[in-house]
């Protein structure tokens, strides 16, 4: 759940509260906003470039092929884990994240 104070960055306005992902959902969406994440700033000598992005394809293209409410449901459960992470760069990260996936 968002606090109660945050604030969307993008409008000023507050967010509307999340209905909130829970148990495997919310393990799951964790799981891909952190894979997402290291694939965007690793080094190359870190992993194949061709499978970063082959896996940063797959992870958005199976996004954008869900229900909007389902997609909301993930950004509004990335924005929450933004609003409580003390790791910068993943904030940013996590608030881009529509965009950077194609799924806005």
């Amino acid at each position: 759940m968002q606090s109660p104070g945050y604030r969307d960055r993008v409008t000023g306005k507050r967010a509307a509260p999340a209905a909130g992902l829970d148990g495997l959902a919310a393990a799951l969406a964790d799981i891909v906003c952190w894979l997402v994440f290291y694939l965007e700033h690793c080094d190359e000598d870190e992993v194949d470039a061709g499978v970063a992005q082959a896996l940063h394809d797959v992870v958005g293209d199976g996004l954008r092929r869900l229900p909007v409410s389902d997609r909301i449901d993930f950004l509004q459960h990335a924005a929450s884990r933004a609003a409580s992470s003390q790791i910068l760069d993943y904030q940013d990260f996590l608030l881009e994240l529509a965009e950077s996936l194609g799924i806005e």
